[in-house]
């Protein structure tokens, strides 16, 4: 969470047009879409995989122009079925910044609602307040799978992702 109030202010800094504000009602709703409806996400489960569907959905609808799974298949621990749903909305500048947090839950019996459904509740919010918006940087919206498994799902995305060297944040 840290991170994310460091963020937040350097995101504010970087567009010119006033911003619609948080939704605290809005993050609540996907904190209990992802922690109730669809319930504990363990890397690899069908629950997982209906969790990043709706991410891409998501980041769709909130004005992304690109969204895609990331997928990946094996960890340094076990064969999966798991990935990373990614939002993209380009900026004026190749200059990227990444703002993540990941789906996955520890296990099967853990709806995963401080872990880490409320991630990303916050970065749906900030896709839907920044995708909309003309900014220098490219923001990128990373939901990780894996990240329970000795963070898969972000090690993949650094280690294949076409544009890491424009990273910057």
């Amino acid at each position: 969470m840290l991170l994310y109030l460091m963020i937040f202010p350097l995101l504010l800094s970087i567009t010119a047009v006033s911003q619609p504000e948080f939704s605290q009602e809005n993050a609540v709703n996907i904190l209990r879409i992802l922690s109730e409806e669809i319930g504990p996400r363990p890397m690899g489960s069908p629950a997982e995989q209906r969790a990043l569907d709706f991410s891409i959905q998501k980041f769709f609808e909130y004005g992304c122009d690109t969204a895609y799974l990331l997928p990946f298949y094996s960890t340094e621990r076990v064969n999966t079925t798991s990935g990373t749903a990614v939002g993209i909305k380009r900026g004026l500048t190749k200059q990227i910044i990444v703002i993540g947090g990941h789906i996955d839950t520890s296990s099967p019996d853990v709806p995963g609602t401080n872990d880490n459904a409320s991630g990303c509740a916050v970065v749906f919010e900030l896709a839907r307040m920044f995708a909309p918006r003309r900014m220098n940087s490219t923001l990128v919206f990373c939901l990780f799978g894996g990240e329970e498994q000795g963070m898969a799902g972000s090690r993949y995305f650094i280690n294949t992702f076409p544009e890491i060297d424009s990273v910057a944040l």
